[in-house]
């Protein structure tokens, strides 16, 4: 398996969730996450003008099963007052040939 399909594949089960509050922490999203499976990473992009979340984060778990699972359940519930979003995560070159797609549309 060369490298970029081994990448690929080890992603599977990694989701991004959307519209998280601006404070979140890992502590917060590993209690959250954590009853859908084993966790192998979270990774929470924050703003370096303030040190704070930009509202999104990734959850990456051992089996996709358990992604699927978070998905099912926490998708377009409320998180500290706040509708979250969940979905598969792609990588950012696919996304930005999907957003490049759609501008030529």
């Amino acid at each position: 398996m060369d490298q970029t399909a081994e990448s690929k594949a080890s992603h599977k089960g990694r989701i991004i969730i959307r519209n998280l509050v601006f404070d979140i922490n890992e502590k917060m999203l590993r209690k959250l996450m954590s009853k859908f499976g084993e966790i192998i990473d979270i990774n929470i992009p924050l703003n370096p003008k303030n040190n704070k979340s930009y509202g999104y984060a990734f959850v990456e778990y051992s089996h996709k099963n358990n992604a699927l699972k978070a998905i099912n359940d926490l998708n377009d519930t409320k998180y500290k007052g706040r509708t979250i979003l969940l979905d598969l995560s792609v990588g950012k070159q696919t996304y930005e040939k999907k957003i490049k797609e759609m501008d030529n549309e």
